[in-house]
């Protein structure tokens, strides 16, 4: 690696693809480790245009990204916004990863523009060592399940990584669930008063406050617990998020087509729960003068849109565009993509600020829609890894609506009779609904997770 000042890093390195999306592209998503040998028994920290010293680090090909620059603004937007709760202890801490601009070439083949960024790790957030007991913690949401959205709780191996929708990162030294499991526990299963009581002890408001206003700022369909990591610093210390993989943002969804809405929230369980803290310096108290409080400095249509351009101008007049362009003949900087973002932004921030600047007792649920049951509607297998029966006990007409876990529409049918089936085998593991609406509009809503 060659930097604009001549500074030279040369390495052995092993390569991988990543990202399950990014994977089925033409131009594909990179993690590089840097080897202290020449098949990676031993590797070794680099610090890459004064980032933080790692040995392993992304290289994002942001094929999914119109004119390029949505993940490298969105992560330098989060890190104005949001500063680890514990900075005062540990200066060096950051509350989300960095990426710089690089330019690729693979065995002598240009391969075009690339975002090299750090990795959400332990040492990046600055999280206690294990020290013969766990202290920081560290967790990646990996699909929609119930941990990583905090919608519903099963049981767990203390011998597997993974554990519904949950990759374990941190600590190396022992993989145990039970701390998760709790929390997950308690935001699900807790009454009211008791979680109202006492979930600022369990996870960190302002972290959580500044998080639902990212989220729903850039309206991040694709990480309201997918691609979204729950973090630690030390034991009996209060969790917190850190956002990952910020491409479907700013009116675009995670495949880079437009989806232009701007007036609807974003949520998972654990806001669903938090949204309803009407209490003085509550979640919904803190939400409404945080939001004031960016709404005068950070988050204004000036600073947001100028962020973005700066991204564009410089990958413009340096000529990135056009050798990306021959790189990649599919792709077009379409200077009309600013266009679409810009109004998008002003609808964007116009909804929010009504919306958070509502009093408590004028919204208290983040859910608005509301309707007739359908009598006995009965879904199974559930899991299933393909097909999913579907039986209703009035032998009516009736409507199908598939909707993955950000309620994007996947199948919308019409049926006859009481029976019915759909299929989920060429769908991603995770969580579903599935809506039944009768011929008299009544609803029913069932959750269907694909294994």
């Amino acid at each position: 690696m060659i930097e604009s000042n001549q500074n030279a890093v040369v390495s052995n390195i092993g390569i991988q693809y990543r990202g399950a999306y990014s994977q089925t592209l033409p131009k594909k998503s990179l993690e590089i480790k840097f080897w202290s040998d020449e098949v990676g028994d031993e590797t070794h920290d680099v610090s890459l245009l004064g980032m933080h010293a790692e040995d392993g680090w992304n290289l994002q090909a942001m094929y999914n990204e119109a004119l390029r620059f949505h993940s490298k603004t969105n992560n330098d937007l989060w890190k104005l916004i949001h500063k680890p709760y514990y900075i005062n202890s540990e200066p060096d801490a950051v509350s989300g990863i960095e990426m710089k601009y690089v330019e690729l070439f693979l065995d002598g083949e240009y391969r075009g523009v690339y975002c090299v960024g750090e990795k959400v790790k332990r040492k990046l957030l600055k999280l206690k060592k294990h020290n013969g007991n766990i202290r920081g913690e560290l967790y990646k949401g990996d699909t929609w399940g119930g941990a990583s959205t905090f919608t519903f709780l099963s049981d767990y191996d203390n011998n597997n990584l993974l554990w519904d929708g949950m990759e374990y990162k941190y600590p190396n030294e022992e993989t145990n669930w039970a701390n998760l499991y709790d929390l997950t526990n308690f935001i699900l299963n807790a009454n009211e008063e008791t979680f109202n009581n006492q979930y600022k002890s369990r996870f960190q408001i302002d972290n959580a406050v500044d998080y639902f206003i990212f989220l729903n700022l850039l309206r991040a369909t694709d990480n309201t617990g997918k691609n979204l990591h729950v973090a630690r610093y030390s034991s009996n210390e209060p969790y917190f998020y850190v956002p990952w993989d910020l491409d479907g943002t700013f009116g675009t969804i995670w495949n880079g087509q437009h989806e232009n809405i701007t007036t609807d929230l974003l949520t998972n369980g654990l806001y669903n729960r938090l949204f309803n803290d009407c209490s003085a310096d509550g979640f919904r108290e803190k939400l409404k003068s945080r939001w004031n409080e960016l709404r005068s400095t950070i988050i204004t249509h000036p600073n947001i849109m100028g962020m973005l351009v700066e991204n564009y101008n410089m990958l413009n007049q340096n000529g990135i565009y056009a050798r990306e362009s021959m790189a990649w003949p599919d792709f077009n900087a379409n200077e009309g993509e600013i266009d679409y973002i810009s109004e998008w932004l002003t609808n964007r921030l116009s909804y929010l600020d009504m919306k958070f600047s509502q009093d408590c007792s004028d919204t208290t649920t983040l859910s608005v829609a509301t309707f007739d049951k359908v009598a006995n509607v009965v879904v199974y297998p559930n899991p299933t890894s393909d097909i999913v029966n579907i039986v209703l006990t009035d032998n009516s007409n009736h409507h199908l609506y598939l909707y993955d876990n950000t309620g994007r529409l996947i199948l919308n049918k019409s049926a006859e009779g009481n029976q019915d089936q759909i299929s989920l085998k060429n769908l991603s593991k995770g969580m579903y609904f599935i809506k039944v609406v009768d011929s008299e509009n009544k609803v029913d809503i069932k959750r269907i997770i694909k294994e």
